[in-house]
């Protein structure tokens, strides 16, 4: 998380002159946001300091670059309802919380609830007089259950383990609203819920992988699904009923890699959009809108999440939008200071191998955070044409790759 950037321009002349010009000497220090930094300290950025005539780029990681803790940065739940009596228990969105100073998280407070098995459906909660009543905008209920927006801290029902050292457990990044499996022969997500009345649980999971890597999903140890990975991008809904009583879920991913990256995503299982419902008769309260989401109609079952370069503070009925220097990625609850432009924000993109020639040009890595662009280098005309991927060759005089026939190769892929 970038915080500000400090430059200093116009500095002594004397550098290499460029255009007939000389060039002034400029600092760029970029601050950026570790919770688990400490005061950090002033370090130079790779591949080397000086990256453009005369201009010295710093950075400085710090837990003193993340803004002050707010009320925006936590969230709570509610302990189940006994004795007409319930907790509320709060916890920081991100752990460890990317901020620091400011507000500290509130103690548990205890709140009356009811014991009242009056029935209210999603949208809704149970008011003063038994009753149900809409949630207002900015918040939301199922029902009588829960849903689960964000997975980093992982939420108090769920646990997870893998089977070896050396492996990794399910994990989530902060901004992520899935939760992906960890590696090994087999890495396992389990919750446990009790159900007052008959319910569902309902989810979307997602496959990736290049290996032999297959999906399971339990309830009460009994296989529900079962699936082998595929490269597939597509989210799959699954909704199960289930009785009341208490009931133990689980996921299990098996040959789980995070050494290999498949279109920026990690091969393995992903779970999202969980909705439990039948653990209470009804909603005590509507339950607002955590940051970087909203809700802006009476009677919501979900908050929406706020579309890139916009964010939101708890219990929102709509999404601010980040100042001009600023950016933010979706389902964001602060904006980020754009960075000045670097040769890593362009891409060079190739044209079609004709005579045996191609054309390079370069374009700006889109979507484009950073400000102040550099010139794009101009179009290289006549680059020889790129050789064929694996297993593929080109006859002399075409322009054209063709796949190598059944057991045979191409002497240049060894």
């Amino acid at each position: 998380n970038l915080g500000m950037i400090v430059s200093y321009g116009r500095g002594d002349v004397g550098c290499e002159a460029k255009y007939g010009q000389p060039t002034f000497r400029e600092t760029n220090i970029t601050f950026i946001c570790s919770p688990t930094a400490g005061t950090g300290n002033l370090v130079g950025t790779k591949p080397k300091i000086e990256n453009q005539s005369c201009k010295y780029s710093f950075q400085w990681t710090s837990l003193y670059a993340c803004p002050l803790c707010s009320a925006a940065d936590y969230s709570f739940f509610y302990t189940p309802c006994q004795n007409g009596q319930r907790e509320i228990h709060y916890y920081w969105s991100n752990s460890p919380p990317n901020c620091h100073g400011g507000v500290s998280l509130p103690d548990p407070v205890v709140t009356t609830c009811s014991d009242s098995t009056t029935t209210c459906p999603a949208g809704q909660s149970l008011g003063d007089n038994n009753d149900c009543v809409m949630c207002s905008p900015g918040s939301y209920s199922v029902g009588g259950g829960e849903r689960i927006d964000s997975w980093n801290p992982l939420p108090p029902a769920f646990s997870t383990s893998c089977q070896t050292a050396g492996c990794t457990w399910w994990s989530a990044l902060s901004s992520d609203p899935y939760i992906a499996s960890g590696t090994g022969p087999r890495s396992n997500l389990d919750a446990s819920f009790t159900f007052v009345t008959p319910g569902s649980v309902s989810f979307s999971y997602k496959l990736q992988s290049f290996v032999n890597g297959y999906f399971m999903f339990s309830i009460d140890g009994v296989r529900n699904i079962f699936a082998w990975a595929t490269l597939s991008t597509d989210w799959i809904p699954v909704t199960v009923n289930v009785s009341t009583g208490s009931h133990t879920f689980s996921w299990s991913y098996y040959n789980g890699r995070r050494d290999s990256v498949i279109l920026g995503q990690i091969q393995g299982a992903y779970i999202s959009n969980f909705v439990v419902t039948g653990l209470d008769y009804h909603a005590d309260q509507c339950t607002p809108c955590p940051a970087g989401y909203f809700a802006n109609s009476t009677g919501s079952t979900k908050c929406d999440m706020c579309p890139a370069n916009t964010y939101s503070y708890t219990h929102a009925t709509q999404c601010i939008p980040c100042p001009t220097n600023q950016y933010s990625s979706p389902g964001s609850a602060q904006c980020t200071s754009r960075p000045q432009c670097t040769e890593q924000d362009y891409q060079y993109n190739y044209g079609p191998c004709t005579n045996g020639q191609v054309t390079r040009t370069a374009t700006m890595l889109q979507p484009q955070i950073c400000v102040n662009p550099l010139p794009l280098p101009a179009p290289i005309v006549n680059n020889t044409c790129p050789p064929c991927p694996p297993n593929m060759y080109r006859v002399e005089g075409s322009d054209d790759c063709l796949t190598c026939p059944d057991q045979t190769y191409y002497e240049a892929d060894m």
